[in-house]
């Protein structure tokens, strides 16, 4: 865990697995590196290398390379532009750094450039290929030469309505070319997408743009067109609680951005019915109430 907005400036978290039960260590990275919030960090070869991010307020184009085993830092050469909330992923040679935003914490139309590092020379290359500009993706995710960067946020009043992006786009680091992937079930920012074998997981994130939470679980099987995603129960004393999840200013409830035909009709009908062919509140509203996760539902989309 690589800096942190406020009380997570200046400090790097890593966790050592090789005793069981395994320990967290923190180092405290020296003023002069600018190791800030919403940075962009890959693991190569034992260092630890971390670009950009916000720093006191501002967005920074500082890059640096922490040596695991010598616990030492040293600055590398700086970003041609510096960002935060990018996506970010790096192969054997190369450090990729994709879209993001400038300024403080606070959502923005984003930008197109992708930005490679190559470890090799210390040198950067800038483009503005990336398809759709925009921050808020994550963290990227590199399966043999596809780095995929997934959903996202914009204020640009020409993108979504609810200001998050459902693509995907894929970019093969040996063509160069991007393509356009799967597209998640509804749009998500905020997210740590994971890689798990066979299949990319989500879990949580935000579904409006800027403050917003949600407990959904998304699976994105790589080589199919299929995307799953599970609603999570989270009560201990099997309450239903959906109050969290989504509401309009008048404190009602909003499923808007949820669930549309794509005539634009509301259609829960595959969603959630009992045997006797009538809706079943239950199941549906058993969504979200604390941390602990107890069981799963599935949905096929």
């Amino acid at each position: 865990m690589v800096g942190g907005l406020d009380a997570g400036q200046n400090k790097l978290q890593y966790f050592n697995s090789a005793t069981s039960p395994g320990t967290w260590s923190t180092v405290t990275v020296p003023q002069t590196y600018r190791c800030g919030g919403s940075v962009s960090a890959v693991h190569r070869n034992g260092s630890i290398y971390f670009c950009g991010g916000i720093y006191n307020g501002n967005t920074v184009d500082s890059c640096t390379k922490f040596s695991l085993s010598s616990q030492s830092f040293s600055a590398i050469a700086n970003m041609p532009f510096g960002v935060n909330h990018s996506s970010y992923a790096a192969d054997s040679e190369r450090f990729y750094v994709v879209g993001g935003r400038t300024g403080g914490n606070v959502p923005d139309v984003g930008y197109d450039y992708l930005q490679i590092y190559t470890f090799s020379t210390d040198t950067w290359v800038k483009t503005n290929t990336f398809p759709q500009r925009r921050g808020g993706m994550g963290c990227g995710i590199l399966i043999s030469a596809s780095l995929y960067v997934i959903g996202g946020e914009t204020t640009d009043s020409n993108g979504p309505s609810d200001g998050v992006y459902q693509r995907v786009d894929i970019y093969n680091t040996a063509t160069q070319l991007w393509t356009r992937g799967t597209d998640l079930p509804f749009g998500m920012h905020g997210i740590c997408p994971v890689y798990t074998g066979s299949e990319i997981v989500i879990v949580g994130g935000r579904v409006r743009v800027g403050a917003s939470s949600s407990s959904v679980y998304i699976g994105l099987p790589i080589g199919t067109t299929t995307t799953t995603k599970t609603l999570t129960t989270t009560t201990t004393d099997n309450n239903y609680n959906i109050d969290n999840y989504n509401k309009d200013t008048d404190n009602n409830y909003n499923i808007d951005n949820y669930n549309k035909d794509t005539d634009n009709n509301y259609n829960i009908d595959n969603y959630n019915k009992d045997t006797d062919n009538n809706y079943n509140k239950d199941t549906f509203q058993k969504l979200f109430q604390g941390m602990q996760l107890h069981s799963k539902q599935s949905l096929s989309v």
